[in-house]
């Protein structure tokens, strides 16, 4: 979010919605658990967009204890932002636990109850280049869990007051930051860079006034 300009994260959000629309329709959760850090505007762009939630892991500071916070942008714009304590996949593995799916959920649950309190859990299945186990809905039934969209989940967990944070999330006391992107294949950067600015700048300006 840092490395590009707001005109590109608004308009890869419009394109993305566009697209989900053509598909069915897309979700409409600001899902944004694996970004190395969170600019101040975001909630605000969210807003714009007509979203109300967002999903976050990356850059959360020690301040948020819970899982759930009120996220405001300088203008005042804000979202119901989930904080993921153990990233977007702390529930991708409850299947291969040693002890079976019991003893895992059992597990997650004192991981996650400082987060969660007495409330539902949110366990992410999500996982990188893993694909979901044929059995997982069976399981799960079985074991008496809940298998919701995020969407769905958000919204039943809507309503309650949060704490309240403003401005950037940049903070990497629960998880690395990964700050060496900002200097790594600088040449593209600086290419990338240069398109942008040649295009919001003055390609499109003066397509504008001709």
């Amino acid at each position: 979010e840092f490395l590009v300009s707001g005109e590109s994260i608004i308009r890869n959000l419009e394109h993305g919605l566009a697209r989900g629309d053509e598909l069915g329709g897309a979700m409409r959760v600001g899902y944004l658990p694996d970004m190395f850090g969170h600019v101040a505007q975001m909630p605000q762009i969210l807003r714009q967009a007509g979203i109300e939630h967002a999903v976050v892991w990356r850059g959360v500071p020690a301040a948020i204890d819970k899982h759930a916070f009120t996220w405001e942008a300088p203008d005042g714009s804000s979202v119901r932002a989930e904080y993921l304590p153990e990233g977007y996949s702390n529930g991708a593995y409850l299947l291969t636990v040693p002890g079976g799916l019991p003893n895992a959920v059992e597990a997650l649950r004192e991981a996650m109850e400082p987060f969660f309190d007495d409330g539902p859990i949110l366990a992410m299945y999500g996982a990188d280049h893993q694909e979901p186990l044929p059995e997982l809905v069976g399981l799960a039934r079985e074991a008496g869990i809940e298998i919701k969209t995020l969407p769905g989940y958000l919204d039943a967990a809507n309503g309650a007051e949060h704490r309240l944070w403003r401005g950037e999330l940049r903070s990497g006391a629960r998880a690395n930051m990964l700050m060496g992107v900002t200097s790594a294949r600088i040449d593209l950067k600086i290419a990338a860079a240069r398109a942008e600015r040649a295009l919001e700048r003055y390609a499109e300006p003066l397509q504008a006034l001709w």
